[in-house]
């Protein structure tokens, strides 16, 4: 579901040619991107009106989900306005005229390096932890040794001026990564789809059975649950949050009779977004 005619700013998560670079070339291929050190600096970009959409990584089908992601969702104003699938494809890539025979090592995030670690264990390649995949792929460039590789995407190893010696090098072909754009203007993204996702953070009361009251709602006005996490801000344990995003759209009767049993059993519910459902979502 690529947005071909969005050119404005966009703002990514790391280095040119990370994975988050790439989905932002996947699904808006006419916009500009800048890429920042960190989330904290996506959500300011994002804020202040620096860029105009953020995309961020918001959970693997390998790794799980990127917490921090919940603690900045949760401090700030910006709207969840998009959802996008990217396939993770892991290539090993060296300086120009390398070939796979001269590799000794290899460099890149430990996810990437686990997630090929077949492929690594059987051309016997000496594994080295990078901070990510795209820095990995600028540290071969630099270096410019034969026997030295970087594990990363083909944007990666493009932007760097390096060769893929091996393409797809992970274990497993199903490895995906889910992204979320993120902005002031809930109307930034073009509505593309009926179908539509709404993500909410809540807080329950403190009272027996309450997550599973405030639940009952959902089951019984049949609203497909589609992500449930708890997690802890600031390690305050009576101040546990519920971080939940399911089918239909907040103008859905069904919804809105889920919503007002949730708002029960509840202390505060934040709406973060409704948003066009990515088609891989069947």
């Amino acid at each position: 579901m690529s947005h071909q005619e969005y050119k404005k700013n966009i703002a990514f998560q790391g280095k040119l040619g990370a994975h988050s670079h790439l989905a932002c070339k996947t699904y808006f291929p006419a916009a500009q991107y800048f890429p920042y050190e960190n989330f904290e600096d996506v959500f300011a970009a994002v804020d202040n009106g620096e860029v105009n959409l953020g995309v961020i990584p918001i959970e693997n089908s390998h790794a799980g989900r990127v917490s921090e992601i919940h603690n900045l969702l949760r401090m700030t104003e910006l709207n969840i306005v998009g959802e996008f699938f990217l396939e993770i494809k892991h290539h090993l890539a060296a300086p120009a005229g390398s070939s796979l025979a001269d590799i000794t090592e290899v460099y890149s995030h430990p996810q990437a390096l686990m997630q090929c670690s077949k492929t690594l264990k059987e051309h016997n390649l000496r594994k080295n932890s990078f901070i990510n995949t795209a820095a990995a792929a600028a540290y071969i460039a630099e270096q410019n040794e034969k026997s030295k590789a970087a594990l990363c995407s083909e944007l990666a190893a493009e932007e760097h001026g390096l060769e893929i010696i091996k393409s797809d090098c992970q274990d497993y072909k199903n490895n995906r990564t889910i992204f979320i754009a993120i902005a002031k203007d809930i109307e930034e993204l073009p509505s593309k789809s009926e179908k539509k996702i709404t993500t909410l953070l809540f807080t329950v009361r403190n009272i027996p059975a309450a997550i599973y009251k405030a639940l009952g709602g959902f089951a019984t006005n049949n609203v497909n649950i589609i992500k449930l996490e708890s997690y802890i801000p600031g390690g305050l344990s009576q101040e546990a949050q519920f971080f939940i995003s399911f089918q239909g759209d907040t103008d859905s009767r069904d919804v809105q009779y889920a919503l007002e049993e949730l708002g029960f059993y509840t202390k505060k519910i934040k709406l973060l977004g409704v948003y066009d459902q990515a088609p891989e979502r069947k």
